[in-house]
């Protein structure tokens, strides 16, 4: 009877997460296919094996008589293993839902080529690119150690076969959609689980391989032609208007000129920023404004976003500050937000300047 608790609320949590995306944004999340395609068929093996699992949970539960027909593994039918699993599979089912609240209206069932979601990378997505499906695999691996047979074996093989396909299939649609805001988020996060070290920019920062932001959440490829349409859109600040001048040192110009914060400075400031922005979305935009105004001090204070955001708490940030750094060239700030986060950077911000 857990097996089949536990894989109801498995199949339930996902049914209301489709229903409130639904509601929410007007979007049907499920894109799966019925097609001849290779999305028509994972989608079919997903229908099947999910019916097997119900099968088997149902068989476990209210007709345990039937087990020796699923040819058990003998071995694994002890009360340990079957504890373990069901451990396993309900803090995977925990897992999968935090990942799904944090997808938030961009939560899918499948691939729809057509339509373009935001980048999700906060939250668990900051330690592996796909917690849903790491929780999948650790779910029916549950599944598995509660219902060890032959059946169960087969489905569990099935899943991590489909799933890695799946997730393959995911890349190549997200690099398509995101372009280099996606090969930035591969290169700091693994496919499953765990960070890598994002190496700091070097050279002159204009000519350095980067990415912008095209909104609050959504990450564009840098593109010159877009440099230029957005130049001409915001204009340069001009002197007087109460906005920071666009222009950034350039390579050769020394760092630590006299009016630079210091890397402590920064990090609370980022620190400070980012909390004004919780709990909602907002604090994604935070970081990218503080990329924006503290672009110069960042660079002539001889640190790095990557070394900032790593003092502030997640080096993963460093992706959103330079997401802002990349824009400030191109973004007039509007003089309410550089009175309260810039000119009053240097008393509010609390370390030790010594």
């Amino acid at each position: 009877m857990v097996l089949l608790t536990l894989f109801a609320i498995f199949c339930g949590m996902t049914f209301v997460r489709v229903a409130l995306v639904r509601r929410r944004t007007g979007i049907n999340p499920v894109k799966l296919k019925a097609d001849d395609s290779v999305h028509g068929a994972l989608d079919r093996v997903l229908k099947v094996t999910i019916a097997t699992w119900l099968f088997v949970s149902l068989m476990y539960a209210f007709a345990p008589g039937v087990k020796p027909w699923l040819v058990p593994i003998p071995y694994l039918e002890t009360e340990r293993i079957h504890l373990a699993g069901a451990i396993l599979a309900a803090a995977a089912i925990v897992w999968i839902g935090i990942a799904q609240i944090q997808m938030s209206g961009s939560f899918r069932m499948g691939v729809d080529p057509s339509e373009k979601t935001t980048l999700v990378h906060h939250g668990l997505f900051s330690v592996s690119r796909n917690p849903i499906y790491v929780g999948i695999l650790g779910a029916v691996a549950g599944f598995f150690l509660m219902a060890p047979n032959t059946l169960s074996f087969g489905l569990t093989v099935t899943a991590i076969v489909g799933v890695s396909v799946q997730v393959r299939l995911e890349e190549q649609y997200l690099l398509s959609q995101h372009g280099d805001a996606y090969r930035e988020y591969q290169s700091a996060v693994r496919r499953w689980l765990g960070t890598r070290s994002v190496p700091s920019p070097g050279g002159c920062t204009m000519d350095s391989p980067r990415w912008t932001g095209g909104s609050t959440h959504q990450m564009i490829p840098h593109n010159r032609h877009r440099e230029v349409a957005i130049s001409r859109l915001a204009g340069p600040p001009q002197p007087g208007d109460g906005s920071r001048q666009a222009r950034r040192p350039g390579c050769g110009e020394g760092h630590g000129g006299p009016s630079a914060m210091k890397k402590c400075h920064l990090v609370e400031k980022l620190k400070e920023m980012r909390r004004t922005g919780e709990p909602d979305q907002r604090v994604t935009a935070m970081t990218h404004l503080f990329g924006i105004i503290f672009a110069e001090d960042i660079q002539r204070s001889g640190t790095t976003a990557n070394q900032i955001a790593t003092e502030a708490g997640n080096k993963n940030w460093n992706v959103e500050i330079k997401d802002g750094q990349n824009l400030a060239d191109y973004v007039v700030v509007k003089p309410g937000h550089l009175k309260r986060w810039r000119d009053e950077g240097y008393r509010s911000a609390r370390c030790d300047t010594r």
